[in-house]
């Protein structure tokens, strides 16, 4: 239940940031963010469908849509904290190569599962 709230909480902050830079930028970015805000509402409804994600595709895009509002969010909103993190820097770039690297390790450990699972299969075929 915490989940999904917190699901639906990050659904309103992305829809209303959405919604402020569309208010507040030229035409030509408003189609653009429009469509990104179309592109978010179908990974959430794959997110619910296919749970968890077994390709690296989805998560990656969810990523990259949200970062590409954040950094526009930036020139509309002011935040309401400055974070200086620069010491910590470091250890949290060490962090996501690592948390990539699992990933990445569980991912290769998937294709060969299947590759596996194929030969067996067309074998016994």
């Amino acid at each position: 239940m915490v989940g999904v709230a917190a699901l639906l909480w990050l659904m309103f902050l992305i829809i209303r940031t959405v919604l402020n830079i569309m208010q507040q930028s030229e035409a030509q970015n408003e189609l653009f963010y429009f469509l990104l805000l179309m592109a978010l509402g179908g990974s959430f409804v794959n997110m619910q469908f296919s749970f968890p994600y077994q390709m690296a595709m989805p998560p990656l895009l969810f990523g990259l849509y949200v970062g590409l509002i954040a950094k526009q969010s930036k020139c509309f909103i002011e935040p309401r904290k400055i974070l200086c993190i620069k010491p910590i820097k470091n250890i949290l770039m060490s962090l996501s190569v690592m948390s990539f690297l699992i990933v990445y390790s569980i991912y290769i450990d998937w294709i060969r599962f299947y590759n596996e699972l194929n030969t067996r299969h067309y074998k016994n075929v």
